[in-house]
């Protein structure tokens, strides 16, 4: 007797699905996920969980990097910008860029790639120069990651490393922020 009540799990389970069909209908859709044993719900959360798998292989802590540097160079931009608003329209100057901007951020910022110094530099030519004469904003560069590692380095961006700081997917570039305030990576020449 005892043998006759004990259901085994195909029969557990195919006496829930036609249970189910009765209630629901036996439609086409239904029919095929109950097939797999899933609903619309768990098949979403297995497409969800997997979905940072098809973007490009950079590991997380290059993937940080890579971001928290564009992160520091747009609150540097943002700096420039105050400053400029502050006094009179005028670009901080080269020699102590850092020093002048820190009222707004309250931090020194410095590349997550460099182990020591800062790894940023300013863009020389905006030296006190009026944002008005600047000709196209969004293609002059006024921050970038630099092979200089010292407080309040500048140069005519001549200083990014040449095969790149940071990654994205298989390519390596430096992030570069612009005066109109955005900022964004750039690819160079990948390393041999």
């Amino acid at each position: 007797m005892r043998s006759s009540m004990v259901m085994s799990n195909g029969n557990r389970r195919r006496h829930r699905l036609n249970a189910v069909r009765e209630e629901k209908g036996s439609s086409m859709k239904f029919r095929v996920w109950s097939m797999f044993g899933c609903g619309f719900v768990a098949a979403f959360i297995i497409i969800a969980v997997n979905i940072p798998s098809f973007g490009p292989r950079t590991p997380n802590s290059e993937r940080r990097a890579r971001v928290l540097c564009l992160s520091n160079e747009k609150k540097m931009g943002l700096a420039f910008i105050q400053y400029a608003e502050d006094y009179d329209l005028k670009m901080p100057p080269s020699t102590t860029w850092m020093d002048v901007t820190y009222p707004y951020i309250k931090v020194k910022i410095h590349c997550p790639k460099v182990s020591h110094g800062y790894g940023y530099a300013y863009n020389s030519i905006l030296s006190n120069t009026a944002m008005s004469s600047i000709p196209i904003p969004s293609e002059m560069p006024t921050l970038y990651d630099s092979t200089k590692l010292g407080l309040n380095e500048t140069d005519q961006v001549t200083s990014a490393p040449i095969s790149g700081r940071h990654q994205f997917g298989n390519a390596y570039g430096n992030n570069y922020d612009y005066t109109d305030g955005h900022v964004k990576w750039k690819h160079t020449i990948p390393p041999p």
